[in-house]
């Protein structure tokens, strides 16, 4: 017997600056200031809730992330990773009712169906993004068992800011952000002490996703091994990361102006860079020139363009009728 359905987007994010600091603290980190900005590429994850328990997931990939994977060596890796119990989402579940009543995981079976669209490992926050979805969705369910008698089972409880907070927290320093209630703020620390910003002004976006040569760590170790060389020289990118990505950046700034886009930065520890405009009319005028003229063919060796606006909120979870 279906018990609770509801729905929700996993909104993905770019960051509009990412300063990383040189010495890394006792516990490994590196400090860090980030401007981040929730987008309306996103992936949706709807939950199901049955007499029971544990968790499964069905996966459906959007069109055009499909034909990407296919296409990639590590399709199998990447879809393994995402259908184990080591996937973000369902750690996040996890933790959720294991911060409940010893008992409440014998009381709910969560079938997890997530329609993939953000591209992965791309710098954008998909995975991390989804994981908070789970998170909210279960939330959801919390509240609104404790106004309906539509169950005779344990109740959960709802859990408080701070306690998902902890729980994203745990899960990865970049989770806490699509707990906010603003689309937009402001990182320090690890990237988990965050300052909400009014994100309600509309921004447009061209991103370029590309393949990733690096995993998270890697990257950072990288770029270690860069600023800690001899020959090192500070650059003035508003991304550190850029460093790792030189080539495509140069390939990607001399089209920049021509391209009436306002600036190219990378997002996150990359790969995927993206331009800003002024309105819709002007990145899509850039998205056709990139995909038809000759002389962006080199814009075209990236995987594929995406026209891109920020959100003005955070998405709201949807009850389905059960």
């Amino acid at each position: 017997m279906l018990i609770f359905k509801a729905k929700t987007t996993c909104p993905a994010k770019l960051n509009l600056s990412l300063k990383i600091a040189l010495e890394r603290r006792a516990d490994s980190y590196h400090e860090l200031e980030s401007l981040m900005q929730m987008i309306d590429l996103a992936d949706q994850l709807t939950l199901e809730l049955y007499p029971g328990t544990g968790h499964s997931l069905d996966l459906e990939f959007d069109p055009e992330l499909s034909r990407e994977l296919e296409q990639s060596e590590n399709f199998e890796r990447l879809y393994a990773e995402l259908k184990s119990a080591d996937n973000l989402l369902i750690k996040a579940a996890t933790a959720w009712f294991e911060a409940q009543a010893k008992d409440l995981p014998r009381d709910y079976a969560c079938k997890w169906s997530l329609y993939k669209k953000t591209p992965l490992g791309a710098g954008l926050g998909g995975g991390s993004s989804d994981a908070v979805a789970a998170l909210r969705l279960l939330n959801a369910f919390a509240k609104e068992a404790q106004k309906t008698s539509f169950t005779r089972r344990r109740k959960p409880r709802v859990l408080s800011d701070s306690e998902l907070h902890d729980i994203a927290k745990s899960l990865g320093a970049d989770l806490p952000f699509f707990l906010l209630d603003s689309s937009l703020a402001k990182a320090s620390g690890i990237g988990t002490d965050l300052k909400p910003l009014d994100g309600t002004e509309l921004k447009h976006y061209l991103v370029g996703i590309a393949a990733s040569p690096y995993s998270t760590v890697e990257a950072y170790q990288k770029l270690d091994e860069l600023r800690l060389a001899e020959t090192f020289q500070a650059q003035p990118y508003a991304n550190d990361f850029t460093l790792l990505y030189l080539d495509t950046y140069a390939e990607l700034e001399a089209s920049r102006k021509d391209l009436a886009a306002l600036s190219l930065q990378l997002s996150g520890s990359g790969p995927s860079f993206f331009y800003s405009f002024n309105s819709a009319k002007e990145a899509k005028k850039a998205l056709a020139e990139i995909q038809t003229k000759a002389k962006y063919q080199k814009l075209r060796q990236l995987r594929r363009w995406i026209y891109v606006q920020s959100l003005e909120r955070p998405p709201a979870v949807e009850l389905l009728k059960v």
